[in-house]
Parts: structure tokens; C-alpha cells; sequence
């Protein structure tokens, strides 16, 4: 399976939109940014706090770019998808800032929602801070902030249009 979003761009080359969408049929976040720094450092099974600033290249290019798939783990029980740090999440994004569990997704039929799950740097869409513990809708294209990082929600046709316009 693809990791990064230039893998999943080749990928959608080679066979296609309509193969493309049945082998990669699920909503993803693709990680597009920096936008803090730590403010702090602690050890590492604590989550750190971060506030804006620059950081260095060589802590973040591992993730720039990074698209995780919203989807259940195997062995999972009902339920949200869980997104955070720890790999005891559907969705492990192991980086010090996000929070163990962080954030939560929900599919109802069409709709998407997110809830943050209290943790320590909060969950945006948009820019805007979520409540904790209470659900937000999220749409194509939202950018949800983790700890100090952007990503872009998609869909799944969604995403076939932003690795189209990568061209």
C-alpha cells in the first residue's frame, strides 16, 4: 500500500481513475504542513505542547506529505475511528504532538464527523478549535490541524481530484 502522496499519485497513473477508486476506497488525511513548534520538551510518552513559530526541515520531512487512510484496524472493536499517537489507535500518527488520543472520525452515511477527544494541542478545522468531546462536521478539503501539523480531508473522489491537480 502507498504511504506518501507522490506513491498514491504514481499509483493513480498507472490504472487509472475507476481502478484507483476501488482500490483505495476510503476518506484519507494527507499531511501538508507545519504550523508550530514545540514549546516544550518532555519525555516521550507525554504529548508536547506546541506554539507557533518555523521549525528546522529535518523535524518534519518525515511526515510532509504522509497520507493516512480513515479506516478501522483489523482487530478493532466498533465504533469511531480513533486517530493519535499511540499505536493502540486505528489511525497511528506517531509524532510528539499529537496527543495519545487525539481525535475521533464518524461516518453516518455520508456525513463525517470529528470530535476531539480532550487532548493536550486541541483539534481545528479550518482554523477554528474544536470543543472537546463534542462532534464537528468535516467536508472535502477541510484542513484539520493535529499537534503541529495541517492536513487535508478528503473524500475519496476528492482525493483523485487533489492528485490530479498535482500535475
Amino acid at each position: 500500500m502507498p504511504t506518501f502522496l507522490s506513491d498514491y499519485a504514481d499509483e493513480l497513473s498507472r490504472i487509472g481513475d475507476d481502478a484507483f477508486a476501488q482500490s483505495y476506497p476510503h476518506t484519507v488525511l494527507v499531511v501538508t504542513g507545519v504550523v508550530g513548534q514545540l514549546s516544550e520538551q518532555v519525555p516521550l510518552n507525554r504529548t508536547l505542547v506546541t506554539e507557533p513559530a518555523g521549525l528546522s526541515v529535518q523535524a518534519v520531512v518525515g511526515l510532509i506529505g504522509r497520507v493516512f487512510p480513515l479506516l478501522k484496524g483489523k482487530y478493532s472493536s466498533p465504533g469511531p475511528i480513533s486517530v493519535g499517537r499511540t499505536p493502540d489507535n486505528d489511525v497511528t500518527i506517531a509524532e510528539s504532538s499529537i496527543s495519545a488520543r487525539h481525535c475521533f472520525l464518524r461516518v453516518l452515511g455520508a456525513e463525517i464527523s470529528l470530535t476531539d477527544a480532550g487532548s493536550t494541542n486541541g483539534t481545528l478545522v479550518n482554523g477554528v478549535k474544536l470543543p472537546p468531546k463534542k462532534a464537528s462536521k468535516v467536508v472535502e478539503g477541510d484542513v484539520v490541524t493535529l499537534g503541529r501539523f495541517n492536513l487535508a480531508f478528503h473524500t475519496p473522489r476528492g482525493f483523485i481530484k487533489a492528485l490530479r491537480s498535482r500535475d
